[in-house]
């Protein structure tokens, strides 16, 4: 797991009610969905008559539902650990710096996603007023539907693309290395979602996801992340070192299982171990993997993002490319499974009202 995707317990911060990031996010959803709730039934002669109240009140209604019981896709389940300054980084430690260059762009990016979604009908009658043809209530419900999505995707794929380069080529970084990871050992970027982050959930989780030669290297950091040394240390026992990179891999959790036990920051048996590996991807990846450890031990204080930057240079890819793919990808399902009722609700009252209303109309 890289330290982008990897919160850990451990933490000095204890758990909070919604951040602002998150009501504002809930706010601008509710916004979007009572807004174009009421337009749709505003349709409807009887409420009709009572415009601009149901679009209005919908939105109010909605928004205010929104902000004060927000969904909790802007943030992780538990606060991620900390840095201590004369103490070793935690794992997670680095997610929680990089997250918080997010929050910005992120706020930036609701913004233009409440306009897209909210424009998005009166844009439509718009339209149709200047080309002098009757609404289509039908095809105005999808256009809302569509909106709604297209806001969703923005608030998933454009903060990380609206940090400065320095930030951009860290995230890109975190996002690579981890997608890497994750999906050699589940088979999809996607199931880092579905790993623990807490103490108690390790457990069951192991229990649930026997150890196996894909799985051991996630297996060896949760171990880490509970603070049980020994069992990290069988299971680092049990990799394969057949290949360099399997070498590589053994030298690597070894390094930060020493480092997390007692702050030894040696770790010139990975390096050799990474200058070992034949040129090519795999090469690569064992530089990130050694970036991300440097980046973790510079915290609290020092330049964490240098040497995820000068390691990024290795990637044969653009940052788009990767954040588009390994960030923005992983957000966006994760935001389509919390807003996936509310996109099949519009698009149920579409189908239903719509074809109605359209006919009663000709």
């Amino acid at each position: 797991m890289s330290a982008a995707q990897d919160p850990g317990p451990g933490t000095s911060n204890q758990a909070h009610g919604p951040t602002i990031v998150e009501r504002a996010s809930g706010a601008t959803i509710g916004l979007v969905t009572g807004w174009i709730l009421g337009s749709i039934l505003a349709v409807i002669p009887v409420v009709g008559a009572l415009e601009p109240l149901p679009w209005v009140a919908g939105g109010a209604i909605g928004g205010a539902y929104g902000a004060l019981s927000p969904p909790r896709f802007a943030r992780m389940r538990v606060p991620l650990p900390e840095a201590v300054a004369g103490e070793p980084a935690p794992i997670g430690a680095l997610a929680a710096v990089t997250i918080r260059d997010l929050e910005r762009p992120t706020a930036v990016a609701m913004g233009i996603a409440a306009i897209i979604a909210i424009g998005s009908v009166p844009l439509g009658w718009a339209v149709y007023s200047v080309l002098g043809v009757r609404p289509s209530l039908t095809l105005l419900g999808f256009l809302g539907v569509l909106a709604l999505a297209l806001a969703m995707a923005c608030m998933a794929f454009l903060p990380s693309l609206l940090l400065d380069s320095a930030k951009r080529a860290a995230l890109a970084a975190h996002a690579w290395l981890g997608a890497r990871e994750t999906a050699r050992a589940f088979g999809s970027r996607n199931a880092v979602r579905g790993l623990p982050t807490t103490k108690e959930a390790i457990g069951p989780w192991i229990a649930s996801h026997p150890e196996a030669d894909a799985n051991r290297e996630v297996h060896v950091e949760l171990q880490l992340m509970r603070g049980d040394w020994e069992a990290a240390r069988a299971a680092i026992e049990r990799l394969p070192h057949a290949s360099p990179r399997d070498r590589f891999t053994r030298e690597m959790l070894d390094a930060m299982l020493r480092y997390q036990m007692s702050g030894d920051a040696d770790d010139r048996a990975a390096r050799s171990a990474a200058d070992a590996i034949p040129p090519g991807i795999d090469a690569v990846e064992a530089r990130l993997a050694l970036a991300t450890l440097e980046a973790r031990r510079r915290l609290p204080g020092g330049d964490w993002r240098e040497p995820l930057v000068a390691a990024r240079r290795l990637i044969p890819e653009s940052d788009t490319t990767i954040l588009l793919r390994d960030h923005g990808a992983v957000t966006f399902s994760v935001l389509l499974r919390v807003g996936w009722p509310i996109l099949a609700l519009l698009l149920l009252m579409t189908l239903l009202i719509g074809p109605m209303v359209d006919g009663a109309a000709v």
